[in-house]
């Protein structure tokens, strides 16, 4: 018996490293990969500081330090090479107005703490003009801020400071899965 689950252990990880060689191999040669992906949609985010649909502690707003909350992120695909963060608040006039750009995340990173961004990952240019975290500080009633976390099958060649508008361009027919995450927020005044 013993010998049999050691063959079959051996055959399980033989076949998972051939596997992720045959997927390289068909994505160099341009085939389309999304048949071969699998667990779409199952990547989440969450905070240990709000639940997803409930507010964000002040610190984390203009009222408060105005730092970006810790985040926590599991069961990424394995075959993300880079994972990026857009951070939104579709309830502002704007529309969609931008918190917190980041890119080039490593994807075995499990979490981001407060007041920092992971090794080696860039920080795109926010809606404040500023390429770093900019907390919610709504100008009228409760708006959601919406943590947008996506895997790439590449990383992005952008710069610090990039604008949204040309993480998305980069993005494009890249993305693997995307989850989100929604905390509210409400003056206090």
């Amino acid at each position: 018996m013993g010998k049999f689950l050691l063959g079959f252990t051996l055959l399980v990880i033989l076949g998972f490293f051939a596997y992720g060689y045959y997927f390289e191999y068909i994505t160099q040669k341009g085939y389309d990969k999304s048949i071969f992906i699998q667990n779409e949609g199952t990547m989440i985010l969450t905070s240990p500081v709000f639940s997803n649909e409930n507010s964000i502690p002040a610190k984390y707003t203009c009222e408060g330090v105005n730092i970006n909350p810790p985040l926590n992120i599991s069961t990424v695909s394995i075959f993300a090479k880079s994972l990026v963060l857009i951070v939104e608040d579709p309830d502002s006039p704007s529309k969609n107005f931008t918190h917190w750009i980041l890119f080039n995340i490593e994807p075995k990173t499990s979490s981001i703490d407060e007041n920092s961004i992971p090794l080696n990952s860039t920080e795109g240019l926010n809606d404040f003009s500023e390429p770093h975290y900019g907390g919610p500080c709504p100008n009228r009633g409760e708006h959601r801020y919406i943590f947008k976390l996506y895997s790439l099958d590449i990383s992005l060649n952008l710069e610090k400071g990039t604008k949204k508008q040309e993480v998305l361009n980069a993005m494009k027919g890249h993305i693997l899965e995307q989850t989100k995450l929604i905390g509210k927020y409400k003056l206090s005044s």
